[in-house]
């Protein structure tokens, strides 16, 4: 082979594997890198519900490595404190999101409906110093965003909130089939695509919480504790349905079974529950899927 003849096939090579790797990057963006943002909202200052949001905190973030390592997505993941609520803002409207990242929003701590706000079905998220943040201006700044799969989070009251109510978190790890793992995980987060919304309780209603030893349920939220706890028997399960429907739906049963729990033990020891004028034992989450 002439040396003309040799600085051909490798002009031609060269250009193969540029046509290659263009292809992959450029074409194929389902095998480019993807980004897992994660931002969290946490009250664990709050004097009240601190211990189980910090509870929540701590499961959630487990929760978040989990799913970066399952899906093969890099994890960005930003905790927020509830006396930041300007910083909050200005890191999801700055945030860049490309088309194919997964992209959640998990709030927990205190809540309350406002009328001001119309009528909408979410809450408002509480800050310190009684600064709120419309559940459905976090809807839209993250909307915005285009992320392939778009997942909000809260876990609060949808009314006010009363001082009392310290009233689960999630269950500890089990032994688990890692490859089963991987495949539920990477079909809720890596091939779902679209917007979903879920809040811990309807308009009107309270969210509750267990705040230490309490012989229902562990530490923290009742709906960070089911949402956890349906994440872990789904992706463990090689005959339940992987999909973001079930998820939910299976979430809300969960926090109704807490409930249901709690009023049998109050219809057993009412003199064990603080009395509220008004106050029922209902939590219903509520939630969308676009």
């Amino acid at each position: 082979m002439t040396i003309f003849s040799k600085c051909i096939h490798t002009l031609l090579a060269t250009f193969i594997i540029g046509i290659s790797i263009f292809s992959t990057i450029f074409l194929c963006p389902s095998l480019a890198a993807a980004d897992f943002h994660a931002i969290i909202v946490a009250d664990v200052m709050d004097p009240s519900i601190g211990i189980a949001v910090q509870e929540d905190l701590k499961n959630l973030q487990n929760e978040t490595k989990r799913i970066a390592e399952y899906t093969g997505l890099k994890l960005h993941e930003k905790i927020f404190k509830i006396d930041q609520p300007e910083l909050l803002l200005s890191h999801l409207t700055k945030l860049k999101v490309k088309k194919n990242d997964l992209l959640m929003f998990f709030y927990t701590g205190h809540g309350y409906h406002s009328d001001a706000e119309g009528d909408t079905p979410w809450p408002c998220l509480n800050f310190k110093g009684w600064k709120g943040i419309a559940l459905k201006d976090v809807i839209s700044i993250c909307r915005s965003k285009k992320a392939r799969l778009t997942l909000i989070f809260s876990n609060c009251c949808n009314a006010t909130l009363p001082d009392w109510v310290t009233l689960p978190t999630v269950l500890k790890a089990k032994g688990t089939n890692q490859s089963l793992n991987i495949k539920n995980y990477k079909q809720l987060f890596l091939k779902s695509k679209g917007l979903i919304v879920m809040t811990s309780s309807q308009k009107g209603e309270y969210s509750f919480l267990f705040n230490g030893d309490c012989s229902l349920a562990k530490n923290g939220g009742i709906f960070t504790n089911a949402w956890l706890e349906t994440l872990q028997k789904m992706s463990t399960s090689s005959t339940a349905e992987v999909n973001w429907t079930a998820f939910l739906t299976n979430t809300y049963s969960g926090v109704q079974k807490v409930m249901i729990d709690m009023q049998v033990a109050k219809d057993i020891n009412p003199d064990g529950f603080v009395a509220i004028e008004g106050l029922e034992l209902q939590q219903h989450p509520f939630f969308i899927i676009e």
